[in-house]
C-alpha cells in the first residue's frame, strides 16, 4: 500500500467510518469537488461538512470494506461495500461503493463516487420497491 492509498483509507476510516466531519479539514483541499452522488455537486468544506451532517444525521453505523483498492498517483480508488445502519428504524443494509480520489499533496481534491442511493432508500422503506426496474419498465410512479 502506497502513502496516498494510505492516506485516502485513513480518510474513509475517519471521517466516514467514525462520523468525524471536523477531521476532514485535515484531508480534503478547502476546494474539494465532490461528484457522483446523484444529481449532487459538493463544492468546498463548508458544502462537505453541510453534505456529511446530512448523511449521519441519518444513520447510526457506517463501515467500509475496501475488496480493491489501486493507486495510479495522483489517483487512488477504492472499491468495496459500504454497510451502514439507518438511524429511525435501525434497518442495517450492505450496498456496493467505489470512490476514486485525486490528491494534490497529501489532500483530497478531487472525488467520484458511486452508491446505489435508491436501492439504499428501498431498503430503508423511503422508496417503494424496485423504482429503477419500474421507471425503464415506463411505469409511472406517484409519490405521495
Amino acid at each position: 500500500m502506497n502513502e496516498l492509498e494510505r492516506l485516502a483509507r485513513h480518510y474513509i476510516y475517519q471521517v466516514w467510518e467514525q462520523g468525524d466531519g471536523a477531521a476532514a479539514k485535515w484531508f480534503l483541499s478547502p476546494e474539494i469537488r465532490i461528484v457522483g452522488v446523484q444529481a449532487l455537486e459538493v463544492n468546498g468544506l463548508s458544502d462537505f461538512r453541510s453534505f456529511h451532517s446530512m448523511i449521519w444525521s441519518q444513520i447510526d453505523h457506517l463501515h467500509f470494506d475496501t475488496r480493491l483498492a489501486l493507486a495510479d498517483p495522483p489517483w487512488v480508488s477504492h472499491a468495496g461495500t459500504i454497510t451502514l445502519r439507518e438511524r429511525r428504524t435501525g434497518t442495517r443494509l450492505t450496498e456496493r461503493c467505489h470512490c476514486l480520489n485525486r490528491f494534490d499533496g497529501k489532500r483530497i481534491v478531487e472525488t467520484e463516487v458511486f452508491i446505489d442511493f435508491l436501492a439504499i432508500f428501498e431498503k430503508v422503506g423511503r422508496l417503494p420497491p424496485r423504482v429503477f426496474d419500474r421507471c425503464l419498465a415506463g411505469e409511472r410512479l406517484g409519490i405521495a
